[in-house]
């Protein structure tokens, strides 16, 4: 939206939902793409998966399309946005006045510092989207999957989700002030396959097993109401700033698609974590040996725990690895070693307990244990989304 035009950016990512064609690439794995999804130096209207020429080409034709059919001082803005790069320099964006805008998406609230969001819904569910903490002189422009979502107020859009499973949708938004771009943020919504297709144990071949009765009235511990498909294709979306969706997924075996639950709340926490420890060591980045786990593979590891929040994507394992995109300035942990493995883990004890400490909403508090070193194994920690604090 620009200004009060009700000007929708319409730009078809693919024609058949969830997939796209042979050849194609998403807007996370392709050439070029940062962490963030995003192509440093590309046009705010062209098309993810075009670069270079072609997407210079389109950008022009798309500015004059929309122009024309806009009143005057709306078409001057278009111009002005279409030309203002994705990737912003430092100085242009260091003002007295920085951006802070914020997203609640949902029942989630988005800080101003993420900027790739991923929202899990059922077919047919819808999403209210709200900018928060806008400047008077700043405006939103969305672009990508744009014919699912509407305006119903001021900065406020409801997302609707489509009838059939499986589908993401991308988008992105684009807050503009004096027809530069201060702040995007990647939004991916993703269309759940519903539990009651499972057949028995198997949802389409794949082997989940069954979930225990919730017996607490605790929604926490209630099963899952549907699923992620989780392809080659698809492994490799990044659904949070730090983290992929292949991140989470169940290490057992599936000739065909996997499938698996991942909690939003699970999301933000991590990335609360990776914050931290991004704050105390620059070079550190968090790894997950596991986070998914169906319910039958959980009994298979010997996991005796009946509500396991690994089978409800509501908890990872997790210990420190080096970033391979950032050299370390000091090396206070020695990777390398076995007593650095014990303060890694001992460093993630402490900021998750930092974090519970500081939860606002009992919702965000969770369990966390400590595993040592053991022959053919790093220490390293569980932290998980229980509504309750848990230590062992």
């Amino acid at each position: 939206m620009i200004g009060s035009c009700n000007l929708k950016v319409k730009l078809s990512i693919y024609k058949k939902p969830g997939r796209p064609p042979a050849g194609v690439q998403t807007p996370a794995s392709r050439p070029g793409a940062t962490r963030r999804g995003v192509a440093a130096g590309s046009g705010i209207l062209v098309v993810p998966m075009l670069t270079g020429k072609a997407a210079a080409t389109l950008l022009a034709a798309s500015t004059l399309l929309l122009a024309a059919a806009l009143p005057a001082g709306a078409a001057k803005q278009v111009r002005a946005v279409a030309k203002a790069p994705i990737a912003q320099p430092a100085a242009a964006t260091a003002t007295a006045n920085p951006c802070r805008a914020s997203l609640d998406v949902g029942d989630y609230y988005y800080p101003p510092r993420l900027s790739v969001i991923s929202s899990f819904v059922m077919p047919g569910e819808t999403r209210r989207i709200e900018v928060n903490d806008l400047w008077k002189d700043e405006t939103v422009v969305w672009e990508g999957a744009t014919k699912r979502l509407r305006q119903v107020k001021p900065n406020v859009w409801v997302y609707s989700a489509p009838g059939w499973h499986p589908h993401q949708a991308f988008l992105r938004m684009h807050v503009l002030r004096n027809g530069q771009v201060v702040s995007r943020k990647a939004v991916t919504f993703v269309t759940l396959v519903p539990r009651s297709q499972m057949r028995g144990d198997y949802l389409n071949g794949y082997k989940i097993g069954e979930y225990p009765k919730n017996r607490s009235g605790n929604p926490e511990y209630t099963a899952p109401r549907g699923f992620i498909e989780v392809t080659k294709e698809n492994r490799d979306l990044w659904v949070s700033d730090h983290f992929k969706l292949g991140d989470f997924v169940c290490k057992q075996y599936a000739e065909g698609p996997k499938y698996m639950a991942l909690s939003e709340r699970l999301l933000l926490k991590l990335e609360k974590l990776q914050s931290g420890l991004e704050a105390r060591y620059a070079w550190a980045r968090l790894k997950v040996v596991s986070g998914y786990r169906t319910p039958c593979y959980n009994r298979d590891l010997g996991n005796l725990t009946t509500f396991s929040r690994h089978i409800y994507g509501a908890a990872a394992d997790l210990y420190i690895e080096e970033d391979p995109e950032k050299k370390p300035a000091r090396r206070e942990l020695l990777l390398a070693s076995r007593s650095s493995d014990y303060k890694d883990a001992r460093v993630l004890v402490k900021l998750v307990r930092e974090l519970d400490s500081e939860a606002t909403s009992p919702k965000d508090r969770g369990g966390l244990g400590y595993y040592a070193c053991e022959a053919g194994r790093r220490a390293f920690i569980h932290t998980d989304c229980r509504g309750r604090v848990a230590r062992w």
